[in-house]
This record gives structure tokens, C-alpha cells and sequence, in this order.
């Protein structure tokens, strides 16, 4: 919470997964109170439930400034069967829109999707929807996002319509939204 200057003690957190990892930035949600019962902290990761599984997303969340972490049962999936090597959503990145909903968008691994997916969750985290497509033409990249007065910027890389065929991870793409993430410049 202090720009990066002091850190707490790690913790490890078993989320049950056969295979679990997180390549994003967690959220503080608009409800931090530091020792609860609101949910302070939403750190989103993907995971396979056994070793020949899809990808799917989930959440670890605090209410208690970081000290414990509880594990989501929300099982983020697309409606797409997974197939292949990294079939499935994947790296995550979560906004808080202006009302207190926030927004995940992740990275979908499918052959046939040329977009990021997203889901939402109105309990700042604790449960989430399933996926759906989002507005944003993106390959097989991560998406980065971060707040800036209240609008969203959002950077990724790779903007063309190969889907998961592709891992080209160019051109750089910033895009901003200063309307909750309905449409982008």
C-alpha cells in the first residue's frame, strides 16, 4: 500500500488446484476496511483442476488487509470446450468500475477467439459470472489494466484476429475507457 517502499511477510495460499499460477496485479476493492468483514484485497490467477484439464480462472481475496486469504468458488469458464495446450482463460486483470462492480478481463486461449473474455462480480470478488466475450480484439496476450482517475487504461499486446493460433505479441496496444469499460479510445 505504500508504493512498493515496505512489503508484508509472503504467505503461501493452497488453493486445492492441481496446477495454480498468476501472472497479474491483484486489486484493492473500493470496501477496504482492514480488518473486515469487506473484502480489502482480489488477486485473480488461472488454474487446471487436474493434470489433463483446461485452464479456467478463479480469485483469492483478504478481509483482513492481506494477513489471510480465502479462495473463491467461482470456476471462471468460457463456453467454448478447451482443447490443446493452454486451452482455456487464462492471465487476469481486474478494474473497479465506478460503482464498486469489478471487471476481470483474461486472456482466452481458444483457436476460434480473437478477443479477451470477461466476467464481473458485484460482491467485490467473491463470486464472479462466467465469461463471455468482452469488446476488445485481442490474440493470445495478457491484458494490463489500471485505473487513472477513475478512467481505465488497458495495455496489451497483439491486436489481430488470429486468435489462439497466434503468438505474435505485437503491435503494443493502450486503449483508454472513461465509461466503465463499455467502449475504449
Amino acid at each position: 500500500d505504500d508504493n512498493g517502499e515496505s512489503w508484508s511477510t509472503p504467505v503461501t495460499v493452497n488453493t486445492g488446484y492441481y496446477y495454480h499460477v498468476t501472472y497479474c496485479d491483484g486489486i484493492r476493492t473500493a470496501a477496504y476496511d482492514g480488518d473486515g468483514p469487506e473484502i480489502d484485497y482480489v488477486i485473480p490467477y488461472h488454474f487446471m483442476e487436474t493434470e489433463d484439464a483446461s485452464f479456467q480462472v478463479s480469485v483469492i481475496f483478504s478481509c483482513d488487509a492481506g494477513v489471510t486469504w480465502q479462495n473463491s468458488d467461482s470456476k471462471i469458464d468460457y463456453e467454448l470446450p478447451a482443447s490443446g495446450l493452454e486451452g482455456g482463460p487464462t492471465e487476469a486483470a481486474i478494474a473497479v468500475l465506478s460503482d464498486g462492480t469489478l471487471k476481470m478481463l483474461m486472456r482466452c486461449q481458444y483457436k476460434e477467439v480473437t478477443w479477451f473474455c470477461e466476467a464481473t462480480s458485484s460482491d467485490n470478488g467473491r463470486t464472479w459470472t462466467q465469461a463471455t466475450a468482452s469488446n476488445i480484439t485481442a490474440t493470445n496476450g495478457m491484458p494490463a489494466l489500471k485505473d487513472y482517475g477513475g478512467d481505465q487504461i488497458l495495455v496489451w499486446a497483439g491486436n489481430n484476429a488470429m486468435g489462439g493460433e497466434s503468438y505474435a505479441r505485437y503491435p503494443l496496444t493502450i486503449a483508454y475507457s472513461q465509461d466503465d469499460m463499455a467502449t475504449w479510445n
